[in-house]
């Protein structure tokens, strides 16, 4: 299969850029792989480059850089395909929509990856028909704002399959009525690490990172603390990246040979489905300049 992973900003850090990294690089071996990033801003990843994977950049912001679009005037216009409930929205642009607009209907691949929710809204509205449809979710639905679900609930109804970090993350989801999309749990594959595990009997635990309330919750009780890390213990074995790899490899390959892409979106449904589509976004933007006049008007009289 040619799979092509579309993705925020593969030359920055983070768990998304680690975990579709790894499954990339573990895909490479028995497939044609390309990571997608929308935005570059240094000459290197920072995560290093996945062995024998492609990756290409849609919008350069290195000044030095021959191919710079820090002074393109699309740049400065915002976006209107990316969805303004992303919390990413203002990073992209109207030239950012027309990039990814240019690159979903030209790419030649079997499956389309889009790692968040702003750029799988941009799967469903301007990719082609042909090459199966996915979206993954790296969070959890509960942690995206009330416009965001909305999106997620009408735009998502295009693709072929969703695929969530969790069985409950997968049920919530399912609760959405997504009509004939798959919903399936994959967590995201953990490479073994390189230094030896620490000394379970030591007094002392440091760690670096953040977070985040969408991500976890802190276990107050010292016993369900304990157990809690049996089991993440025991059950480590379930994120080998080689398994998880497999996991995503049977959907696809299933969803490619079933053509599932073609499977109800015809060009008029589609259509009437953008345009429904942009009636609500009509509707979030009337909400949204009466919101600002109201407030206008109520700071005049303070």
């Amino acid at each position: 299969m040619r799979i092509s992973f579309l993705l925020h900003n593969g030359y920055h850090y983070g768990g998304t850029i680690r975990a579709t990294f790894t499954l990339a690089e573990e895909l490479a071996t028995r497939h044609e792989v390309e990571i997608v990033s929308v935005f570059r801003h240094r000459d290197r990843p920072a995560l290093g480059l996945p062995a024998d994977v492609t990756l290409r950049h849609l919008v350069d912001l290195r000044e030095d850089s021959p191919g710079y679009d820090g002074d393109h005037p699309d740049l400065h216009r915002p976006a209107e395909v990316f969805p303004r409930g992303d919390g990413r929205w203002k990073q992209y642009s109207a030239l950012s929509d027309a990039r990814i607009g240019e690159y979903l209907r030209g790419v030649a691949a079997d499956v389309l990856v889009a790692t968040r929710p702003g750029l799988i809204v941009h799967l469903a509205r301007q990719a082609r028909r042909g090459p199966v449809l996915v979206g993954q979710e790296h969070l959890v639905l509960a942690g995206h704002s009330r416009r965001l679900r909305r999106d997620i609930g009408h735009e998502y109804r295009l693709l072929d399959a969703v695929t969530t970090l969790t069985e409950a993350d997968a049920r919530a989801y399912r609760r959405l009525a997504l009509p004939g999309v798959r919903i399936e749990a994959v967590p995201d594959g953990v490479p073994a690490p390189a230094l030896p595990p620490a000394d379970p009997v030591a007094r002392t635990v440091v760690a670096a990172g953040r977070l985040p309330r969408a991500l976890c919750g802190l276990v107050e009780d010292d016993e369900l603390r304990a157990k809690t890390a049996r089991a993440a213990l025991a059950s480590s074995e379930r994120f080998d990246p080689v398994r998880i790899a497999a996991r995503h490899e049977a959907l696809w390959t299933e969803l490619v040979d079933r053509g599932a892409s073609r499977r109800v979106h015809s060009a008029g449904r589609a259509r009437r489905h953008h345009e429904i589509g942009r009636v609500i976004d009509a509707v979030y933007a009337l909400k949204a300049r009466a919101g600002r006049l109201v407030r206008g008007l109520l700071g005049r009289f303070r």
